[in-house]
């Protein structure tokens, strides 16, 4: 059986195909009268909208993208299920798109984003973008906000922490543990770490700590392995970066700070501490953002929103 059309309700109603559409779109100039009449009909063939073909028309799709490695780091899974319960408020869809880390599946997502899969994209960093596929997103129009950190050369905002503030609030936290040493690993392999690194140098040093700053050569990670740790704390972006460098070492009273996650107690430390990100705000200012610029209320450019962590906490044994 053929699939019901606006000409068969129009054909119906008496009226043109027109004022069906309008009345289908609660256009508030169709009489209410009339959109009834219209509304009763539609329930009596049996009439389905085709909504692709409306986004078609519109020249949007209704739905957003969050763009990811995966779901099994905190610093994407939060972000990526507070996005998409946001957006289900607004009644937007949220597709995510994951790319495991991969170049060639990254390229080809942004590839299928330039030929208008979705209105627009959140995304935390995967592989570098090729410059064909960034003048591609800049002659498309695809707006694309970075979140929790972006590229190194990017027209488009990011909503993250304020990881330099929050890194050097961190440094004052250390200074109050009573610790002879600290050792830390903020690496230089995005913005967000390099934030964090010069943060928590900055202060350390009106602070008047010696910070020892790790080098990930392997000569460097043996010699720190094979030492005996006593009153020292290690500061670094994530619990597993922080126990690859203390592998093997010999640890007493020492202490353990790094950002999002610390699973598990505090062994092999006599105390752990891990920095809160504020996921849902950067979520929702990033969701707002992207309705603000599809919707021509915000440029594609506007700046950086950055925001305060949300505090430093002891981990429990």
């Amino acid at each position: 059986m053929p699939a019901v059309t606006l000409k068969d309700i129009a054909r119906k109603t008496g009226k043109d195909m027109s004022t069906v559409s309008r009345a289908l779109s609660n256009d508030p100039r169709v009489k209410p009268a009339t959109a009834e009449m219209i509304r009763e009909a539609v329930a009596q063939l049996g009439y389905v909208p085709n909504l692709q073909a409306r986004a078609l028309a519109r020249g949007k799709t209704g739905v957003f993208w969050f763009i990811c490695g995966g779901l099994t780091r905190p610093h994407e899974q939060a972000p990526a299920m507070h996005a998409s319960a946001i957006l289900a408020e607004r009644g937007i869809d949220c597709y995510l798109v994951q790319h495991q880390g991969k170049k060639e599946i990254f390229e080809r997502i942004l590839r299928n984003l330039c030929a208008g899969s979705a209105d627009g994209a959140l995304v935390i960093p995967g592989p570098p973008i090729p410059r064909e596929i960034d003048a591609m997103l800049k002659e498309k129009q695809i707006p694309i906000i970075w979140i929790d950190r972006k590229p190194t050369r990017t027209r488009f905002p990011l909503v993250s922490t304020d990881n330099k503030t929050s890194a050097g609030l961190l440094a004052e936290h250390t200074a109050t543990l009573g610790m002879t040493r600290c050792v830390m690993d903020f690496p230089w392999s995005n913005n967000a770490s390099e934030a964090r690194h010069k943060g928590f140098l900055e202060r350390a040093s009106t602070l008047g700590m010696d910070v020892e700053i790790v080098q990930m050569e392997e000569e460097h990670l043996k010699t720190l392995r094979r030492e005996r740790f006593e009153n020292t704390c290690f500061v670094g972006s994530t619990q597993g970066r922080i126990l690859n460098i203390t592998r093997g070492a010999k640890l007493k009273n020492c202490v353990s700070l790094c950002y999002d996650f610390w699973v598990g107690g505090p062994h092999p430390f006599k105390k752990a501490y891990i920095v809160e990100q504020d996921f849902r705000g950067m979520s929702e200012h990033a969701c707002n953002l992207m309705i603000d610029i599809t919707s021509g209320n915000a440029p594609a450019r506007k700046k950086d929103i950055l925001l305060p962590h949300l505090g430093i906490q002891e981990i429990q044994s």
